[in-house]
């Protein structure tokens, strides 16, 4: 089922705009999450949080917590795969 909905230009935008914003938030904590070689949420969070919030300030709290534990969880998702393999 698609469901369609109409929207004016200053609405997509303001929608574009919060996509990019949580797509740079994503981008942060897995470059976090690779460099430190951390899959854990609490560590993501403790090194990503404090400044993604000061970099999006007009970004809701929860779209950056939302995306760091999305993260976790891929990272945990698919060690848990890849252990299941071997």
């Amino acid at each position: 089922m698609k469901l369609r909905v109409k929207v004016d230009h200053a609405t997509y935008s303001a929608l574009k705009e919060v996509e990019e914003e949580y797509r740079e938030v994503l981008t942060d904590a897995i470059s976090y999450g690779l460099s430190n070689k951390t899959t854990s949420f609490t560590r993501i969070k403790a090194g990503v949080y404090r400044t993604e919030r000061e970099k999006h300030k007009d970004l809701p709290s929860h779209y950056i917590y939302t995306g760091e534990n999305v993260i976790a969880q891929y990272s945990n998702m698919k060690k848990f795969i890849y252990s299941k393999c071997k």
